[in-house]
């Protein structure tokens, strides 16, 4: 799994080669217990739950889709091709259900997820903007609660516009 700073030097590398007609979605997964975790069973019992989300995602996506961990409790996942916004909704709600199904701790705490991802089509996409709509997605979704998934895309009308919460 590279780390942020290889993550974001291939994503911004391969969004420098997307044409008009490319899509690209940045899905950013954050851990929702991470603090309480931490805090009541120790750095080492959340370091454990960061590494079976990591092995979850890793195993949902593709081969050729970027995964790394970001800061404390977060991940990103960088996937382009055919997605349109009903698969990224689609596999974020897949992603919360496999790390509810993963089962709990083995302090027995249960853990959930928040998945916030961005869905961009065209070309000279910047990083920064890419990442900063998927940290819109997972704020939306995790001021929703635990475990919610929050899609957001751009609009299709031809004008550079405000991005849009996709169907939830």
């Amino acid at each position: 799994m590279p780390d942020d700073e290889e993550a974001r030097r291939y994503i911004t590398a391969h969004l420098g080669k997307m044409t008009a007609e490319d899509v690209c979605a940045l899905f950013l997964v954050r851990l929702d217990q991470a603090a309480e975790m931490a805090e009541t069973y120790g750095q080492g019992e959340k370091e454990h739950m960061m590494a079976c989300v990591g092995k979850i995602l890793s195993s949902l996506f593709r081969g050729s889709d970027i995964v790394s961990r970001v800061g404390e409790d977060s991940f990103l996942v960088y996937s382009a091709g055919a997605i349109s916004g009903k698969k990224a909704q689609e596999k974020a709600k897949e992603v919360c259900s496999q790390v509810r199904l993963a089962g709990a701790a083995p302090s027995g705490m249960a853990a959930t997820v928040s998945v916030g991802v961005y869905l961009a089509q065209g070309a000279q996409i910047p990083f920064e903007r890419l990442f900063g709509q998927a940290a819109a997605a997972i704020y939306e979704a995790r001021s929703n609660g635990t475990g919610s998934v929050c899609v957001l895309t751009d609009e299709k009308d031809g004008t550079e516009g405000p991005s849009r919460p996709a169907e939830r």
